[in-house]
């Protein structure tokens, strides 16, 4: 009976022994996959951390693009406000100049008047 016992628990230990090894060898296998799919993650994690920096250098570009484009835009409606103000004075000045120059005419009307006026007055006096 001891030697049955003995062979019973012997018998016992070696099926644990063999259940232990296949969970040992389970989790190792596991352990194998998870390390993997960990290099796996890190592989992508690295990926999207360079497409991330890619696109905020592209971001960055296409608001410096931006802020340029904008500033041409000011730059352009100032120029177009200088041009308009200088267009505003020209047309005042063309102005003055037309009455000075209409003044001119009437006054020289006025002299060319007056000394036919006096050629008129000399030769009736002759």
């Amino acid at each position: 009976e001891e030697a049955e016992a003995y062979r019973q628990q012997r018998k016992e230990g070696l099926q644990k022994n063999a259940s232990m090894d296949q969970q040992l060898k389970a989790l190792e296998a596991a352990t194998t996959i998870a390390s993997s799919e960990s290099v796996e993650l890190r592989a992508f994690l690295n990926e999207a951390s360079a497409t991330l920096s890619e696109l905020k250098e592209e971001k960055a570009a296409a608001d410096a693009r931006q802020s340029a484009l904008e500033a041409e835009v000011r730059s352009a409606r100032s120029q177009r406000e200088r041009g308009s103000e200088e267009l505003e004075e020209t047309r005042a000045k063309l102005r003055s100049e037309d009455q000075e120059l209409r003044q001119l005419r009437l006054q020289e009307s006025e002299c060319e008047q007056s000394l036919l006026d006096q050629k008129h007055l000399i030769r009736s006096r002759e």
